[in-house]
């Protein structure tokens, strides 16, 4: 044996000596545990410890005694770590290994027992360490909902709240964003908010499908109900309404070309024709060509060609609708932007 190993091994038991002198296991109170644990001199002692056992068997579990004498607390308060006995989760594995650890530790006087107690402890550094990364998840998951939910709040006020409220909403929003950065979840907060977003559109997917399928089946009947699409033409007024808010002759000129009086008594009357149907798309794509920006001309004469070799009603009307909606959100969303940089 070398000097090293024997100057270790003198290491060893002085400092083991001087620990078991507090004797740790045998306090009862969290506070009387935690003034032990915290002591520098004590640290120290452990620190010590472990590293010469490392060196006496040659291994390198090189654990920081604080990760090393949290086992002691696990173990005689195993709520913090939500174990229960009836579940093998990792909760319990590391609770099982916190009392095997702290039993051996009381015996490291002997060679078996002390290697026995190294590898316990590897296997505890794993579990530990594990359960320490899936706490932080969980505790990440829980701010990151929080957030969600605040930034909900926020953002859909309207007039809910007054201005202190929106204040103290704004400054938990900012409290929450910290904390999440201090617990080096902005990666998952991204990842969260794209699975989200990807989830939203899903919604929305699902509910846009179920709601031209009862449209659809309206239009594929023996007799084509074309009352449906009444409401529909007065939504797409609204809309227009909503990109032009101050200019009442374009919306005039927009309504009276439609003629929706006339349209609705075709209905009505059960004599409505595929050239009156085509008068609304005609009417209805020259006033979106001339709200949309000249850059989009092109793309638009695509749409109506399109639309024209369509023969199947249902799909000519639904196609029509459908991408009607979708060009006016756009221009709305345009106009809001441009409305914002101007008062920028």
């Amino acid at each position: 044996m070398t000097e090293q190993y024997f100057f270790y091994y003198w290491l060893f038991k002085v400092q083991y000596r001087r620990i078991l002198n507090y004797r740790l296991n045998e306090k009862e109170g969290f506070t009387d545990i935690e003034n032990i644990i915290r002591k520098p001199e004590f640290i120290k002692c452990v620190k010590l410890l472990l590293k010469s056992m490392d060196k006496i068997h040659g291994v390198n579990v090189n654990i920081p005694a604080k990760k090393f004498l949290s086992a002691f607390i696990m173990r005689k308060f195993p709520d913090m770590i939500n174990y229960d006995p009836e579940r093998r989760d990792l909760s319990c594995k590391l609770h099982h290994c916190c009392e095997k650890l702290v039993s051996l530790f009381l015996n490291l006087n002997h060679h078996i027992k002390r290697v026995e107690f190294l590898i316990t402890l590897g296997r505890y550094k794993v579990l530990f360490d594990v359960f320490k990364e899936q706490d932080r998840l969980d505790m990440l998951e829980s701010l990151i909902m929080t957030l969600f939910e605040l930034e909900r709040n926020y953002i859909n006020a309207d007039g809910k709240y007054d201005a202190d409220t929106l204040k103290c909403i704004k400054a938990e929003i900012n409290k929450t964003n910290k904390r999440i950065k201090q617990f080096n979840g902005m990666e998952i907060l991204s990842k969260y908010r794209l699975r989200e977003a990807e989830l939203q559109k899903s919604v929305e997917n699902n509910m846009k499908k179920a709601f031209w399928d009862i449209y659809r089946q309206e239009l594929e009947k023996d007799t084509p109900n074309y009352a449906v699409f009444i409401p529909l033409i007065g939504e797409v007024i609204n809309n227009v309404e909503r990109c032009v808010p101050n200019n009442v002759d374009f919306l005039e000129e927009y309504t009276d070309a439609l003629d929706l009086q006339y349209i609705t008594d075709l209905i009505e009357e059960d004599v409505i024709e595929r050239k009156d149907l085509d008068k609304i798309v005609t009417v209805t794509i020259d006033t979106i060509k001339r709200l949309h920006s000249a850059i989009n001309d092109k793309n638009i004469e695509e749409w109506r060609d399109k639309l024209k070799l369509e023969e199947d009603l249902s799909k000519y009307l639904i196609g029509f609708f459908q991408e009607t909606f979708t060009r006016l959100e756009v221009i709305q969303r345009e106009r809001d932007e441009f409305s914002r940089t101007l008062r920028k």
